[in-house]
This record gives C-alpha cells, sequence and structure tokens, in this order.
C-alpha cells in the first residue's frame, strides 16, 4: 500500500516551505495550504497532498501526528546546521520588527540549540517506527532538489521524473529556492557560521553531529 499523504516537519528555517512547493512540482502531488488542524489533512484532492508545519516537530504535536496518520502517511524531515537556523530565525523577526516568537521567545542561541537538539533526537526516535519516512538535510536538497524529490516520490510508486512542473511563479528556477531572505541572513551571518563550521568543539558542531550519527542508526 502506498501513503495517501506527504508529511514534512522540520525547525523554523530549515527549509520545509521550500521543500513543500518542490515536491508539488511532480505533477501527481498537490500543493496545499498550512493547516491549522490535523484533521485538515483527511480532506481529499485531486492528487496527493503536501503537508507541513514546523510546529509538528514539538514532542507533543508528533507524538499525535504520527499515532493518527503514521500508518499511511510518507513523513519527511529535514535538518539544517543549528546556527544558521537561529541566525535566520533572529535575522527574518529582525526585519519584521518582531521582539519574540514563538520558537525564539528568550533569544538566546544556547535555549534554541537545545531546543533543536531535543526535538530532532525525538523526531528520529518516532520515525524509526513509521513504514514510509525520508530524511536529509536541507543543503543536500538545495544541491540536488530534483534528486530529493524524486526520493519521495519513490515511496508512492512514483519513478522517472526528472522534470520539473512549475505551478506558481514561486519556482521560476532552481535558483529562487535561495530568497531574498535567505540572501539577506547569509550577508548578515556569514562570518559567524563560518566560525562556528570551523571549530568542531563549539556546541552547534557537537550537536549536529550527534544527530547526524542518530540519523545514521535508526533512519539509514
Amino acid at each position: 500500500m502506498n501513503p495517501r499523504r506527504v508529511i514534512i516537519i522540520g525547525a523554523p528555517r530549515s527549509g520545509t516551505t521550500v521543500l513543500k512547493k518542490y515536491i508539488a512540482t511532480s505533477e501527481r502531488f498537490v500543493l496545499t495550504g498550512f493547516p491549522e488542524t490535523q484533521s485538515e489533512l483527511d480532506q481529499e484532492f485531486n492528487g496527493i497532498p503536501v503537508w507541513k508545519r514546523t510546529k509538528w516537530l514539538q514532542q507533543s504535536s508528533l507524538e499525535e501526528l504520527a499515532e493518527r496518520y503514521g500508518k499511511d502517511s510518507c513523513f519527511v524531515l529535514i535538518y539544517r546546521y543549528p546556527t544558521d537556523c537561529y541566525e535566520s530565525l533572529v535575522d527574518l523577526n529582525s526585519r519584521r520588527g518582531y521582539h519574540t516568537h514563538a520558537w525564539l521567545p528568550s533569544r538566546r542561541e544556547s535555549d534554541f540549540l537545545q531546543w533543536w537538539s531535543e526535538s530532532y533526537v525525538f523526531a528520529i526516535e518516532v520515525l524509526s517506527k513509521l513504514p514510509f519516512k525520508v530524511v536529509f538535510s536541507y543543503e543536500e536538497f538545495c544541491h540536488d532538489p530534483i534528486k530529493y524529490r524524486n526520493i519521495v516520490c519513490q515511496n508512492f510508486g512514483i519513478v522517472g521524473e526528472n522534470e520539473i512542473t512549475y505551478k506558481n511563479d514561486e519556482l521560476l528556477t532552481a535558483g529562487s529556492l535561495i530568497k531574498e531572505d535567505e540572501k539577506t541572513f547569509r550577508t548578515n551571518f556569514v562570518n559567524a557560521s563560518s566560525v562556528f563550521r570551523a571549530a568542531p568543539n563549539e556546541p552547534a558542531n557537537i550537536l549536529y553531529n550527534e544527530i547526524l550519527l542518530k540519523i545514521e542508526d535508526e533512519l539509514e
């Protein structure tokens, strides 16, 4: 039995929205909205719906989601270097004039890194028990988006789609995966990110490597 829907989970600013749009470039998939309740996932479409909400990475939400939809959905977990998620979120909030955010109430990097690590550890444990799951990094996806879209498609018995069917103006080229806000974030934080990646004992590197090992042990 093939799954009925795609459910994307990941931390905020980890590429969940862009991934959702890119999966829907396959003619068999339907680009959906952003559900306010889990019951919206039961809607019927003329095609395979692609759903995502970053709040689903929270432990209580993910438990309920897996219990209700784990048997007939393909769960896609996307992860991104945690410092990049944090800095992109801070930059977005600053440019929009937000002082706080549901994901970043204290604006402390250490708090976000701890939440990031605990959330992905829990998500990997949940997904390891499900029949249909795909996991990859934001960086891998941006490098070859068609490859990773097709990996998702294979869970639905769809193979050999190497073309892109553009259904909206936001996906004119693969290069548009990196939007203007991403470019701004990179300009603002390029030095900070390079320092973290160059220092193996920094907290972000340690947490990231722990997640990579857990993915290798439990999901691959």
